[in-house]
């Protein structure tokens, strides 16, 4: 899946002009974010999303990580120095504890998994499913050329007969268009 996305990046800017037909796929790693940046362009795909069939409802689980190399951590984190490496959260609400919402905490943290709740209305079905977004090999090895992943989980369908697979496809290529649109946007900054 990861493959695809950087694909349709590749396909994106050589459409668009913005890079040459001999350019080659560049994939979307941990390591191409700062600490903050992946924090914004993850909320980007979640939180303020602005996909066209999908209507964000929830954070329900976070991986998120302290950066020991960032220095001291802000007050509402300082809890954690010294005794989280790695914290995985599971609930409601997440994107507003300090680690999402206080925006001074983002330089400090390495937020590496988020999943999320979303309504979708795509070709006459109406329900909701599960986006996960994560960079995995940061998540088991701390590999920070860990490729992100995405994937969709979990889709009840309240109304409409479509496929699950055919429903799962489309939705799919919907956050990965979504992801390149944030990813363009962040590489032009």
């Amino acid at each position: 899946m990861a493959r695809k996305t950087s694909d349709r990046l590749v396909a994106h800017l050589k459409a668009t002009g913005h890079v040459t037909e001999e350019v080659t796929p560049r994939r979307i790693l941990f390591s191409s974010f700062s600490n903050a940046e992946r924090v914004k362009f993850l909320l980007r795909l979640t939180v303020h999303s602005s996909s066209r069939l999908l209507k964000f409802l929830d954070v329900v689980k976070l991986g998120v990580s302290p950066d020991p190399t960032s220095g001291a951590l802000p007050e509402s984190l300082s809890w954690s120095e010294e005794r989280v490496s790695d914290l995985r959260c599971k609930g409601r609400t997440l994107h507003e504890t300090a680690f999402v919402e206080d925006d001074a905490a983002h330089p400090f943290i390495m937020l590496h998994a988020v999943e999320a709740s979303f309504e979708f209305s795509a070709r006459g079905a109406i329900g909701d499913c599960r986006a996960v977004f994560s960079f995995p090999r940061f998540e088991s090895h701390g590999d920070r050329n860990s490729e992100l992943v995405v994937r969709v989980q979990d889709i009840r369908l309240t109304f409409g007969n479509v496929r699950p697979r055919a429903l799962e496809t489309l939705l799919l290529e919907e956050l990965q268009d979504l992801i390149v649109q944030e990813f363009t946007s962040h590489s032009q900054t």
